[in-house]
């Protein structure tokens, strides 16, 4: 007898599953009893639901339902059939062996299938196919054994689906028959022949020929389902309005006399929208027990005891009154949200949540579930939002994520998926690196960050950029040459290692030597380079090699032992990477293929296998368990958390296989994706006990435009009378997340100092400077002339680079691609070395060309040597023009060092001839280069050399074409004032060091005023500086609006009576002394 037992609440279920097991209990101590159960999150619950009733929950069995159900078959008839054969595993590879036969190619029925495999134009195709038609045969064989049965007799004899399961069968007895004759043993069963008790808890839908085995067995034993059912009215008849509209149309498309439904009929007729629009599968499913019920089940109905709106909502669905549910209210039970991003999304829960926690000392973060339709969208953010280490000591909530792809969770499984796109790779040096920075990698090799930060920086001495060799660059179709290669760039280092301290030209080999390997511990790292580049190099020619099943797995394996070590953090992904290597290689031989296979074949089964593999740990781990929308995962929260519901994501809807018969005649009973995904949603809001948090992306990140949320959402919205949800601000350190009363206040500290500043703007206050109290640093001991002049130049930059330690969003070469035009930075690189050696030791220029033509600064474009010679020109001009400037021969490069009394030391390098000084630079003139002879000529003078400080110093730099000059007068100072005057130069560089001062050079810097700042209006003139722009591409933003400035003022700053003060001060150091 077939007893159905429902409740609208999973525990009343189990309760009631406790109390039949204590009054059934198992004919003996030892036998097992068996639950088939949908998911195993809810295996996990229901056996913790049962240890805390009866105090210990053991010799217990929870299959899944498909698995339950083919126990209940082999029990019924012999195993007619040998069932690995027709796993979906051993079935596509089956069909693999099957579609590489020679009649396939020329077997006319087979044409669409051919030219499927043809379109993917990879020799993996054809097991992508089988892969797809096994999955589709799976599912025939609940769905549509009827078909296959039809097929098996010989019916369509020309559609190349039924050619291959006949072919697949061979004559021998399938699956389907199995189901059929155990159907009829069970039918034909006389009863009382079984006392066994069969017990179905919490599925939410069996394929139909399930369904009927089950009432079959229910002739003659105890059959006890326990369902989860939203209401304890009938509603397996409620219609949506867009079904009865919809109904009505097609009426009336066929001339059949229909009366229009009125609103009365459409709302009465559709019952309560939730369960009319979302509950089809749930229909479906209830339909199909009411069939069978028998009338004995239990029916426990739970009214919500509290008064907020989840109740309200739950109650109405339970007495199907919708009405009930329009509070119009979001309390703390009840919370919809937008955002403009995924991060903004979890940033906003993880605050709901501590102010639920704060609220309620009871609530713990296992009481709380977060699921999303794309978890590994979500999971990044989450990472960074939440503690899944819980080894922090702040206020995150500690976190676990569930459901995620093998191939993106592990990181060993990652890489073991990459080493098999090896033929494919250019083995660039990021993807190097990132292999070498695993854990396993790094017990396998014994680096450490230290080590891995070395290894980079000699990548960017040797030049190091992809490839092997040349002949791995030719198999890439690129051209073979071996600049930029691996094979190129660790010869130089280890080269550098043996011959010298300094550069060293081997032309034959056309190469620069990289002496940076100073003692025997960064040779040993040096060695252990070059040893996993050898590792990858023998990997990837043994890739190539076609081999058996059997052959790669043990190829794979050894290899990824070459490069990994396995350690007991790692231990559980090499067990499962050798099941997955184990199970694949079984299959292959079960379906009796024995020639040996290419790589593409290999990869595409691994990657199917292995890599979309989910990881199930962690659900119900103690923590805020984040995972997947997965149907069939009703288990109850405190909180239930739906994140990602947006238009565009939700539901989802996986379109079905152009070949799929039963896409092309869909039944009722039949599993779809997106129906899953609408009940899902509906048994979420069964799920919540005290609160449900929803929600979506409704805001565009990039235009703040509004973005729908998903259907459902906006169908429960307007059940609930929600006409808007909560919208949160653009940023997490808005002041409305810290206003007292917002709908969404924010707990993070550290957003909370700018908040304060933001508010402080809004109120009509001067925002000043970021920071009220400067940064307690001190400027470095040695303070060189280009260090004084770059700070000056560009204040708020070097700020930010050297105190801050921050990689500003600057347009730089990417370090990990080859150059192919000659930047700007390092053709002034080229031309300022060149012009230093052509004055201090011209014998060395034929040795210098050749460093620089084979040092990997130019680019491995047609002619690197034309491009060189440029820069020459440029560099020879410059210093022609030095020689002719000094009397016809080479200036002396002169070094001087000056003691401060504050203990600073500052550093200045000048070419000298005579009594005269010159500064050259081979590119345009700037305002730094005058302030660079202004302070060189002061740092003379406090030096002694008053001769020289007094003859004054030219500087020469580069106007198109010509030579440009510029002559700073001599210097009116003593040797103590120009002491006394840089002394107060270091204490206002200390300004600029300890804060970010956006007062650039060519904010106030005017060599043509002669009285300085004085004469001009200087709030004004900045300003005018901040709003202006260079005119041209990304350059074409006011000067205030790029970086750095755009890192610490979001608006134009007010001008600050301090930045006059310390304007006229530096004006008054770089003019005092001037000659008149």
């Amino acid at each position: 007898m077939l007893h159905l037992h429902s409740s609208n609440r999973l525990e009343y279920l189990a309760e009631t599953l406790v109390a039949h097991l204590r009054h059934q209990p198992a004919a003996h101590p030892l036998t097992p009893v068996s639950i088939a159960v949908p998911h195993p999150g809810v295996q996990h619950w229901l056996s913790l639901y049962l240890a805390e009733a009866d105090g210990i929950a053991m010799n217990y069995d929870f299959p899944l339902a498909s698995r339950f159900m083919w126990r209940q078959v082999r029990r019924l008839c012999a195993d007619l059939t040998d069932g690995e054969r027709w796993t979906r595993e051993v079935m596509a590879w089956s069909l693999h062996d099957l579609m590489g036969r020679p009649e396939w190619a020329s077997d006319p029925v087979f044409e669409v299938p051919r030219r499927y495999i043809e379109r993917t134009r990879s020799a993996g195709g054809r097991y992508q196919l089988a892969a797809e038609i096994a999955d589709l045969f799976e599912q025939y064989l609940m769905y549509r054994p009827d078909m296959l049965r039809k097929w098996q007799a010989g019916e369509d004899p020309n559609d190349w689906q039924a050619c291959l399961w006949r072919a697949l069968a061979g004559g021998e007895t399938t699956p389907v028959d199995q189901l059929h004759a155990a159907l009829e043993a069970a039918r034909g069963r006389p009863a009382g022949m079984s006392a066994d008790t069969l017990r179905l808890f919490a599925l939410h839908m069996l394929p139909p020929v399930w369904l009927e085995l089950l009432d079959a067995l229910a002739q003659t034993q105890d059959v006890h389902v326990y369902v989860l059912n939203p209401s304890e009215a009938w509603w397996g008849d409620l219609r949506s309005r867009r079904q009865q509209l919809g109904e009505a149309a097609r009426a009336l498309r066929l001339g059949q006399p229909v009366t229009p439904p009125d609103t009365e009929t459409l709302s009465l007729q559709e019952g309560h929208p939730l369960l009319a629009q979302l509950g089809r599968q749930g229909q479906a499913w209830l339909n199909s027990l009411a069939e069978r019920d028998t009338g004995s089940g239990q029916q426990v109905w739970v009214e919500p005891q509290a008064s907020h709106t989840l109740a309200a909502l739950q109650g109405s669905l339970l007495t199907l009154e919708p009405e009930r549910a329009r509070t119009g209210q979001m309390d703390g039970s009840f919370q919809i949200v937008s955002a403009h991003s995924p991060l903004r999304e979890v940033q906003a829960l993880h605050d709901w949540l501590l102010a639920r926690f704060e609220a309620d000392p009871t609530l713990k973060p296992r009481d709380v579930v977060v699921m999303t339709p794309e978890i590994e969208r979500y999971a990044p953010v989450v990472e960074a939002v939440f503690d899944l280490t819980g080894s922090t000591q702040d206020t995150r909530l500690p976190a676990t994520l569930s459901d995620r792809r093998a191939a993106d969770a592990d990181p060993l499984i990652r890489a073991f998926l990459a080493l098999l796109s090896l033929p494919e790779s250019r083995l660039e040096r990021g993807w190097v690196l990132d292999q070498m920075r695993l854990p396993a990698a790094r017990s396998r090799w014994g680096w450490g960050e230290d080590a891995l930060q070395r290894i980079e920086q000699w990548m960017d001495q040797a030049a190091i950029y992809r490839g092997l060799d040349a002949e791995h660059l030719r198999s890439q179709g690129l051209p073979p040459r071996d600049q930029f290669t691996w094979l190129q760039g660790l010869r130089r280092l280890l080269l550098g290692a043996v011959m010298g301290d300094a550069p060293v030209v081997l032309e034959g080999a056309q190469l620069v030597t990289v002496p940076d390997v100073p003692d025997a511990e960064a040779l040993s790292l040096a060695g252990k380079v070059m040893q996993f580049i050898d590792h990858l190099q023998a990997a990837r020619r043994a890739l190539c090699q076609e081999r058996t099943a059997e052959a790669w797995s043990v190829l794979l394996l050894e290899t990824l032992q070459d490069l990994y070590a396995e350690t007991p953090d790692t231990g559980a992904s090499w067990q499962q990477i050798r099941d997955a290597l184990r199970a694949w290689v079984q299959a292959v031989q079960r379906a009796g293929v024995s020639a040996p296979l290419p790589l593409a074949v290999v990869r595409a089964a691994l990657r199917r296998s292995l890599g979309d593999h989910q990881v199930q740990g962690g659900y119900l781990a103690g923590r805020v368990t984040f995972c997947s929308l997965v149907p069939l995962r009703s288990v109850p929260f405190r909180i239930v958390c739906l994140l990602g519901l947006s238009a565009d994501s939700f539901p989802r809807n996986r379109p079905p296989l152009p070949f799929d018969k039963m896409a092309e005649a869909p039944r009722w009973g039949d599993r779809s994706r997106r129906d899953d995904d609408l009940y899902l949603f509906l048994e979420s809001i069964l799920s919540a006990r005290d609160g449900l948090y929803l929600s979506y992306v409704g805001r565009s990140i990039r235009d703040d435009s509004v973005c729908e949320p998903a259907w459902p959402l906006k169908t429960l919205m307007d059940v609930v009378g929600i006409e808007r949800p909560v919208q949160l601000p653009l940023q997490p350190f808005d002041p409305a997340h810290y206003t007292p009363g917002a709908p969404l206040q924010s707990h993070d500290a550290r957003w909370l100092k700018v908040a304060q500043h933001l508010s402080g703007i809004a109120e009509g206050e001067p925002p000043g400077e970021p920071e009220s109290t400067p940064l307690q640093v001190r400027l470095p001991e040695v303070l060189t002339l280009d260090f004084i002049v770059k700070l000056l130049d560009d204040p708020v930059g070097q700020f930010a680079r050297q105190v801050l330690g921050l990689k500003l969003d600057e347009v730089e070469r990417d370090p990990e691609a080859e150059p192919f035009v000659l930047g700007g930075l390092e053709g002034w690189q080229i031309r300022d070395r060149w012009l230093r050696e052509s004055l201090k030791a011209p014998d060395r220029l034929p040795e210098l060309r050749k460093q620089v033509m084979y040092g990997g600064l130019l680019p491995a474009s047609p002619d690197p040597e034309a491009l060189l010679d440029t820069e020459i020109r440029v560099a020879e001009d410059m210093a022609q023009a030095l020689r002719t400037a000094a009397g016809g021969h080479a200036p002396q490069w002169t070094e001087r060092q000056v003691m401060l009394d504050n203990g600073h030391t500052l550093q200045v390098g000048f070419w000298k001839a005579d009594k005269e000084i010159f500064l050259a630079s081979p590119s345009r003139l700037k305002g730094k280069h005058r302030v660079q002879a202004r302070l060189l000529a002061r740092i003379l003078k406090a030096a002694g050399e008053d001769d020289l400080a007094n003859a004054g110093i030219r500087v020469l730099g580069r106007a198109g074409d010509k030579v440009d000059e510029y002559s700073c007068p001599p210097v009116n100072l003593s040797g103590p004032q120009a002491l006394e005057l840089l002394n107060r130069l270091v204490d206002l560089l200390h300004v600029f060091w300890s804060a970010p001062v956006p007062l650039p050079l060519d904010a106030w810097f005017n060599e043509q005023k002669r009285d300085g700042l004085k004469a001009l209006d200087v709030p004004a003139t900045w300003e005018k500086w901040w709003m202006a722009s260079e005119g041209w591409s990304d350059n074409s933003r006011p000067n205030g609006e790029k970086m750095p400035y755009a890192l610490f003022w979001s608006v134009r700053p007010d001008w600050q009576d301090d930045w006059a003060q310390v304007l006229a001060s530096l004006w008054t150091l770089f003019s005092e002394g001037d000659s008149q």
